[in-house]
């Protein structure tokens, strides 16, 4: 008789039919190696994201909101192409958000910083 063996370290596999793995642990390893590189992307991509958040977290301090000029932020290491949602006001104003801290374009390279639950209200749709 062919006995079944899990299909991650190879050893005889007992219990129900349809099992692929003896463990978790086997289970948990071939799927980390199955996706790695798709995690890989994922862990850059939230990498990046915190460094954007923790920036303008940094520049607020306790205050509610603030105004740097675009070659500040870029020269702190802040990537413009990594953000989490997009605010957009009737006005034709956008804020971009990463979590909870975001910021608006003003004029002359400025920006304005501010709190999520600060921020000025949304179209309804």
């Amino acid at each position: 008789m062919n006995q079944r063996r899990c299909e991650e370290c190879n050893s005889p596999l007992k219990g129900r039919s349809d099992k692929r793995f003896c463990g978790d642990y086997c289970r948990n390893t071939y799927h980390n190696r199955k996706h790695q590189k798709r995690n890989r992307v994922r862990y850059a991509t939230h990498q990046k994201l915190q460094r954007n958040r923790q920036i303008l977290k940094e520049i607020l301090g306790s205050k509610a909101r603030r105004v740097i000029g675009r070659e500040q932020l870029i020269q702190l290491g802040f990537d413009f192409g990594f953000l989490t949602e997009i605010l957009r006001l009737t006005r034709g104003q956008n804020y971009y958000y990463i979590y909870d801290v975001g910021y608006r374009l003003l004029e002359a390279n400025r920006l304005l910083i501010v709190h999520k639950d600060k921020r000025p209200l949304a179209i309804s749709s």
